[in-house]
């Protein structure tokens, strides 16, 4: 787990901070359907990250990360009429016992009908014979086009709101969800200590890698995002290795962003705060707005 934990609490700072709203509709709809022994769920608000002063130059960051990104947008906004970035609301992010990602998007203005017409329009720029069609067998839906072996499976939990899972050739995450039931366990009792009307949140409760469970949220104020994550370590020992080893990586990968003249990475991993006691483990940071957009490429640069 060396670096990989603290790094996620970065770039939650770095997508999270803005005015909580209220409880995502993805999380609503999903909350029920936790494949049985779920270890984490994470939910992000991303309608209310839009809203951000930064956010367009945030935005203008995670396109220079992904050289793609620009392209597709602008395809299906000019092919479809669909901003892609706007027609997302929330996600709520399912990590299933075997470590495998569940995706649950909400989204504005946009339905499953229309997906697959921009999906088409766009397909026949490239071919006119292809199509891709749709086969509903109980509450799963494939994608596929004739003639080809390729599948992709999603589960519509309403008109506007999407589940899909790590492998999208494969519906055995989504029907394992389908028989899902609420959480229990110390996935409930984290879940229960959550602000699920948080802007951004976690709870978790994987009992391996040292972490027995614990729960996170963003708060913003001004011009501030504020970090705060709790987590329970399986003992006492791992709960100050976690602290050591935490520490060490700050410390690290902070000289690693001096070396490679990231300054304003090097500022923040500085202001990350790594403490506990016994089996308990904080992590803090208070980061400013403003800084947000820089934090991302950084990142990308250093890890």
């Amino acid at each position: 787990m060396k670096h990989r934990w603290v790094v996620v609490c970065l770039v939650a700072v770095a997508l999270s901070s803005a005015t909580a709203s209220a409880e995502p509709r993805s999380w609503t709809a999903v909350k029920a359907k936790l494949p049985a022994g779920s270890m984490a769920v994470f939910g992000v608000d991303v309608a209310a990250i839009r809203k951000l002063p930064s956010f367009p130059k945030f935005f203008d960051s995670l396109l220079a990360v992904d050289k793609d990104f620009p392209q597709l947008v602008g395809a299906v906004k000019s092919t479809c009429g669909i901003d892609p970035v706007a027609a997302i609301a929330d996600v709520t992010i399912v990590l299933d016992p075997k470590e495998k990602v569940l995706a649950a998007i909400a989204f504005d203005g946009l339905t499953e009908a229309k997906l697959l017409a921009c999906a088409n329009k766009l397909l026949v720029q490239t071919d006119p014979k292809r199509q891709i069609t749709k086969q509903t067998a109980g509450n799963v839906t494939e994608y596929g086009m004739p003639n080809e072996p390729d599948k992709v499976y999603a589960t519509w939990l309403a008109s506007d709101i999407v589940v899909v899972g790590a492998k999208p050739g494969d519906r055995t995450q989504l029907d394992g969800m389908l028989a899902g039931k609420p959480a229990t366990g110390e996935l409930a009792t984290q879940l229960g200590k959550v602000d699920v009307n948080a802007l951004a949140w976690t709870a978790f409760a994987p009992d391996k890698d040292l972490i027995k469970s614990g729960y996170g949220a963003i708060s913003f104020a001004k011009t501030k995002a504020t970090l705060a994550v709790r987590m329970t370590a399986v003992t006492p020992k791992d709960g100050a290795a976690m602290v050591k080893d935490g520490r060490h990586d700050i410390v690290e990968a902070t000289k690693r962003a001096n070396q490679q003249k990231l300054p304003q990475l090097a500022k923040i991993l500085k202001l990350v705060k790594i403490g506990g006691k016994g089996a308990d483990v904080t992590v803090d940071a208070t980061i400013a707005e403003s800084d947000l957009p820089l934090l991302l490429p950084a990142l990308d640069k250093a890890f």
